[in-house]
Parts: structure tokens; C-alpha cells; sequence
């Protein structure tokens, strides 16, 4: 019970977490942010967990306790300003501006007196974005691919994550130390996520990482049972690349949608994959019939997941989109869209900006 407040809380704050993140940051650290940032903090409490739980056998007033720590994001309402992007594709051209004002002036960053061209202004005009329903997520057939595969993906991790996690208690050893471990590799694997990230593609990350989950939870089954406690490690390098996947996707998942979505995409997303926390603690129960049955099924889900990835397109290096129509391309999908994009660097900042020009269809 204490994981499904966890799993609520979590996704709640998740959701919060990564999409205004990713809007407000710039790219060299917006990557930081969604694993070092977010993952390693979530790790931290997580590591506090048993040890609350240790003193506080009382499963209703744990409850209580940990209940407790969210009133602290009652000030976040005032602390946290909105995504600058969002209020320039909603037409809010002034709030925008005195958002990146301000950013400027606390990092010390001099702005140009005029932050948008009329054409950037005419454009954003144009484009007249209005609320978007979950329905866009399946509007086109490339967004609709994307959609469906990113969906299973995080089904799947989702049964590897919760099932891991709940399964502690079943491995050799302290139940409240198997917890500990089990949410302290989560630190390291939140680094490795970030350098993965840094080096290398998302897809190549993303998959890389579900792979190497999928490969050790099929050997686990290998191990004789005089060496339990090997079982156990393997278990966790199972969870480190669990996790690493998991802060890997929260930001591919962000990346992937435009910002008119991109609330709606991650929310989805997060919402779809209790499917698979729902599921997770009955894979386990396969073990009445084979005691290896509950790893080789998460690992055969995790391999086909890892195989899915490479279906996605790539966003690294590509600036964020905005609308729908600036959305990467499926392999496969050709692209109706009138309109061309290139990037340019902003002498100010360092990032890269989407430019978008208009052209005639030929």
C-alpha cells in the first residue's frame, strides 16, 4: 500500500516535473536536470523510505507520515513562473517576455532590447494554437505511431520497474537493506543515464539500456541456488538498467512531443504506464508455476520494448517543436507539412532557435 501512494505521488509529480522543466531550461542543461536533477532526488527519498519505514511499523501511520511531505509543494505555486513557450504559442506575448527578462537578469545574461521579430510574432499569430484535447495525440499517422510505441514502451518498464521493486522482500537478505539497495542504485544509474545521454543518441540510450535489463533478468534463471546472493546483484544491475531507461525515456517522451502536447503527451504516457505498475505484482505470482517464469517473462517484454525503441526517430540536437507539423518523422512516414525548419544559434545564449519559414508547396 505504501508503493501504490508512492506510485501516485510520483506520477503526479513527475508529470509536473519534466515537461516545464524542459521548456525552461536550455538544452546543455536541460539533460541534467531530467536525470541528475529529478531522478537522483526522487532516489534520495526513495533511500528514505525503509528507513522510515524501520521505525514506523504501523502501515496506516506511515501513510500518514509520508502524506505529510507533500504540503512543501504548496509554495511551488508562487516559486515555479510558467513555460515561456506556452505563453508564446497562446499569444501572451508580454508575460513571455518578462519571464526571459528576468531569467536573463538573475544569470547575469544581457538581452537584445527586442526579444521577438514581427515576423516571429506574425508567425505565432498564424498559427493561432488553441487547447489541445488528448485526441491530438492521434491526430496524423506519424504522431499516432509515435504515440502507440512510446505507450508500450513505458507499459513494459513499468511492469520491470514496479515488479522489481516490489519483488525485494522475495530476494536473500534484509527485507528494509534490499529496499535500501534497491533504491540506492538508483543514484548511479541516474549518472549513467545523464552520460549516455551526453555521448550518445536517445534511441541508442534508450534501447541500450532496456537490452542490458532484458539480458540480465534472463540469466538470473542460471544461477544455482547455493549462490543466492548472486541472484540478488543480478536483480539489481536489472533494476540500475530499469532505471536508467526510465530517466532516459522521461526525457526522450518530452523531446519527442511540441509543446502544444507536450503536457498532454507526458501526462499519457505516465497515466498508460500504471497499466504496467497494476500488472507488476501479479507477474510475480507466475512463480507458483516456475520459480524463473516472472524474470523471463519481464525479460522477453523488456528485449521486444528495446527492439521498439529504434522505430522512434531521433531528437538529439534538434531544437524542442512546437507544433505539431515540426514533430520528427517516423522511418517511413513522409512529411506533408509546407513549411521548413533550420537552427540558429543565438549569439546571446549559445542555444539553438527554430526558425521557421514559410514556402509554397511544389
Amino acid at each position: 500500500m505504501v508503493h501504490s501512494d508512492q506510485e501516485l505521488t510520483t506520477m503526479l509529480m513527475h508529470e509536473l516535473d519534466w515537461s516545464p522543466g524542459s521548456e525552461l531550461l536550455g538544452k546543455s542543461i536541460r539533460i541534467a536536470y531530467s536525470t541528475l536533477g529529478v531522478g537522483i532526488s526522487y532516489a534520495c527519498g526513495y533511500m528514505f523510505l525503509p528507513l522510515v519505514a524501520y521505525f514506523i511499523r504501523s502501515w496506516q501511520i506511515l501513510l500518514f507520515a509520508l502524506s505529510l511531505v507533500g504540503l512543501i509543494y504548496i509554495p511551488l505555486w508562487w516559486l515555479i513562473p510558467e513555460s515561456p513557450r506556452w505563453l508564446l504559442l497562446k499569444g501572451k506575448v508580454q508575460e513571455s517576455e518578462a519571464i526571459l527578462r528576468y531569467a536573463a537578469k538573475k544569470n547575469r545574461v544581457t538581452l537584445p532590447e527586442i526579444l521577438f521579430s514581427d515576423f516571429q510574432l506574425e508567425d505565432v499569430k498564424d498559427k493561432n494554437v488553441k487547447s489541445f484535447t488528448v485526441t491530438r495525440l492521434i491526430k496524423t499517422r506519424n504522431i499516432r505511431g509515435i504515440t502507440i510505441i512510446n505507450l508500450i514502451v513505458w507499459i513494459i518498464l513499468a511492469i520491470g520497474y514496479y515488479g522489481l521493486s516490489l519483488n525485494t522482500p522475495n530476494l536473500h537478505g534484509d527485507d528494509y537493506l534490499n529496499c535500501f539497495f534497491s533504491a540506492a542504485i538508483e543514484i548511479p544509474a541516474n549518472i549513467a543515464a545523464w552520460l549516455f545521454l551526453q555521448r550518445y543518441s536517445r534511441k541508442f540510450s534508450l534501447s541500450g539500456s532496456l537490452f542490458l535489463c532484458g539480458i540480465v533478468l534472463f540469466f538470473v534463471q542460471l544461477i544455482p541456488p547455493n549462490i543466492s546472493i548472486l541472484a540478488t546483484v543480478l536483480v539489481m544491475v536489472g533494476k540500475f538498467a530499469n532505471t536508467c531507461a526510465f530517466a532516459i525515456i522521461y526525457a526522450y517522451t518530452a523531446e519527442l512531443y511540441p509543446t502544444v502536447v507536450r503536457n498532454t503527451g507526458v501526462g499519457v504516457s505516465l497515466m498508460v504506464s500504471r497499466i504496467g505498475s497494476i500488472i507488476s505484482p501479479y507477474v510475480f505470482f507466475l512463480g507458483v508455476y516456475y520459480e524463473f517464469l516472472p524474470y523471463i517473462l519481464m525479460g522477453s517484454l523488456t528485449v521486444f520494448s528495446a527492439t521498439l525503441v529504434l522505430l522512434l526517430p531521433e531528437t538529439v540536437n534538434i531544437a524542442l517543436p512546437d507544433t505539431i507539423d515540426q514533430m520528427q518523422k517516423m522511418k517511413g512516414f513522409k512529411s506533408t507539412c509546407n513549411k521548413h525548419y533550420y537552427l540558429n544559434k543565438n549569439e546571446t545564449t549559445g542555444e539553438n532557435n527554430m526558425v521557421v519559414i514559410k514556402t509554397q508547396d511544389i
